[in-house]
């Protein structure tokens, strides 16, 4: 199955933070989520102690109160990467990310107690705040995991390039369908389905100069760019994109003319690839009950 982020997925150690008496953020703990891996940079250090730094991004966010809402990697105008973090592991198994938040949390606690200068009573009860917001947090960790089913660690890595066809002119880019439904919403275009074969079949008529008329069959996107919502659709089924969330009716009543489409695009993403990118409206947000 291809997939609309075309990234590693892993799984990683993050960090929850909360903001401090001295109002400051302050880590508080630890989870194990899925990540994006974004960039991956071997740095080198003047010891010879040579490393790893990943960019990672988790797939939720913390946004409101108890709220989580799900994001994706995003690169910015600069070249970075909106909420990523930096980490020197992600890891291929579960289990093995948990040893390394238990370690990770262990240490935090530790140092916590260094620096409060409590005796054993008061070090009891620091740890067992700790030990209740680390299960607290435990919560957000498995609602984490079942929310993103979609995302598979170690997926394989599907190349997405697209056929642009413009004015009669066409030509092959490395942008895939996913960004032109995220960059380029303000245009009408449509985009048909090709299988690998029929991908390799027009490249070869395109330097050819032959006609491809008969690669225009398979229609799957349709994009209304005053109302920036692409309509989405095989030969049995629809649903309708806008802002990153399905919806199965909302936009009927929209018009989506291809004949007013002058860009179009040719790609071997299909539906049931598109429909299984973004995540369902019931799980682009979700919400842990509140910290006692």
């Amino acid at each position: 199955m291809k997939m609309k982020n075309n990234y590693p997925i892993k799984y990683g150690v993050i960090p929850i933070k909360e903001k401090s008496s001295r109002d400051y953020e302050e880590i508080v703990c630890y989870i194990v989520s899925k990540v994006y891996v974004v960039s991956q940079e071997l740095r080198y250090d003047k010891d010879g102690k040579d490393q790893f730094v990943y960019k990672i991004v988790p797939p939720y966010r913390h946004y409101e109160f108890n709220n989580y809402e799900r994001i994706e990697p995003v690169k910015m105008a600069n070249g970075k990467f909106s909420f990523y973090i930096e980490t020197n592991k992600v890891f291929d198994i579960k289990e093995v990310a948990e040893k390394e938040k238990d370690y990770l949390n262990s240490q935090l606690i530790f140092n916590k107690k260094v620096h409060s200068y409590s005796d054993d009573k008061q070090s009891a009860l620091l740890e067992e705040a700790f030990n209740n917001t680390v299960l607290y947090y435990k919560k957000l960790e498995d609602l984490v995991e079942e929310n993103t089913s979609d995302l598979v660690v170690n997926a394989p890595r599907i190349s997405q390039h697209t056929i642009i066809k413009k004015d009669e002119v066409y030509k092959e880019t490395d942008t895939s369908i996913y960004d032109i439904i995220y960059y380029i919403k303000d245009f009408d275009f449509k985009a048909y389905s090709l299988t690998e074969k029929e991908y390799d079949k027009l490249l070869k008529a395109l330097k050819k100069g032959k006609s491809t008329e008969e690669f225009e069959n398979d229609l799957l996107i349709v994009n209304n760019g005053i109302n920036k919502v692409a309509l989405v659709m095989d030969s049995d089924n629809y649903f309708y994109l806008h802002k990153g969330v399905i919806y199965d009716d909302k936009y009927d009543s929209l018009m989506f003319d291809i004949n007013k489409c002058n860009v179009t695009y040719f790609t071997t993403e299909t539906y049931n690839d598109i429909l299984k990118s973004y995540p369902a409206t019931h799980n682009n947000t979700i919400k842990l009950e509140r910290k006692l």
